[in-house]
């Protein structure tokens, strides 16, 4: 993705070596629920399929609707300032000879206005994919019919987001920046829903302190660190024998460190990825156009990721709380 958006490799951010708000933050993760969680999984991945390339899967019947839904009736519940959700589908739709791969479902975005006049024009975000796919072969017409699960991957990424802004709803809590959660759709076929959407933020002139990307949360393996504790993982870049190319902020990804290490009982650990994942989630579109960006996901390699296997059954549900606690405190922790 070529750079085009100039204005946002003007606005260096620095970020807290220390974690603020802490007994405010330790409150809310104890009303974190695991139960609501899994069953927001167990919904998501109950649908056939959430491939966005496919019409079918689309619009008010599939996923897509009930997650809007379940976004709406959150954000009502919401008495901390201004609340508003954002619909942002594929602007070539109409056109698909113009874009590689097309898309049928919406990004959902929703924003919780700043309270500081100053600050609100800075936006913080957590982001996380919904649709799903099966296989690493992209199609380019309309996509796989086959069930496409994806408990994992991303069904506990829109979990986290979902129980994040159900607790800021209830406790009324308001913020100096802005803060918005974004449900990105076409993940799967190279960012394509998640490139839109920076590629308006670009056009608006939107300014972004910081991103984070929430991606496959819940398989856990038999690696564990020190003491036996879980492991998560941070994704720096891609890797091989002769090079290697960043594609999260260096900064950004060490204050997200720095949260992990107060609030989470897991061990942070770099996760290395493949040649062929440079673009390998939706960090990346924010990253290539000079926006700070940084990703979390599972260590361990899931082996049934993409494939009609990716079932509720192989989720840890406690991995996912763990990083549930980790999207409470990025969006508390700029001054709230």
């Amino acid at each position: 993705m070529a750079s085009t958006c100039t204005m946002c490799k003007s606005c260096p951010y620095s970020y807290l070596d220390e974690p603020r708000y802490k007994d405010l933050v330790h409150r809310l993760i104890a009303h974190l629920d695991k139960k609501r969680m899994e069953a927001t999984v167990s919904k998501l991945s109950g649908f056939h399929s959430r491939n966005a390339q496919r019409k079918e899967y689309s619009g008010s019947s599939g996923a897509e609707g009930w997650l809007e839904n379940e976004i709406k009736s959150t954000l009502a519940d919401y008495k901390g300032g201004s609340g508003s959700i954002r619909l942002l589908g594929d602007p070539l739709l109409s056109k698909p000879e113009m874009k590689e791969f097309p898309y049928h479902q919406q990004n959902i975005l929703v924003t919780l206005e700043g309270q500081d006049p100053s600050l609100q024009s800075e936006l913080i975000i957590l982001g996380a994919h919904y649709d799903s796919i099966v296989g690493i072969n992209l199609d380019h017409g309309e996509g796989s019919a086959e069930a496409a699960p994806g408990a994992d991957d991303n069904g506990t990424g829109v979990a986290v987001l979902l129980e994040v802004l159900r607790l800021i709803a209830k406790f009324g809590i308001k913020f100096k920046h802005s803060v918005e959660l974004h449900w990105y759709t076409a993940k799967e076929t190279e960012e394509e829903g998640s490139g839109d959407v920076v590629k308006r933020y670009c056009d608006e002139d939107k300014k972004v302190a910081g991103m984070l990307n929430l991606d496959s949360l819940g398989y856990q393996n038999q690696t564990t660190g020190t003491g036996g504790r879980a492991i998560a993982g941070y994704v720096l870049s891609y890797w091989d024998e002769h090079h290697h190319l960043r594609t999260t902020d260096r900064k950004l990804t060490a204050f997200v460190k720095m949260l992990v290490g107060e609030y989470l009982q897991v061990e942070y650990k770099i996760r290395k990825t493949e040649n062929r994942d440079v673009h390998n989630s939706d960090h990346y579109p924010w990253y290539a156009e000079g926006y700070p960006s940084a990703y979390v996901t599972e260590f361990d390699d899931n082996p049934y990721r993409h494939s009609t296997h990716d079932l509720i059954s192989s989720v840890n549900f406690e991995m996912v709380n763990e990083f549930a606690k980790l999207g409470l405190p990025f969006s508390l922790s700029w001054g709230s």
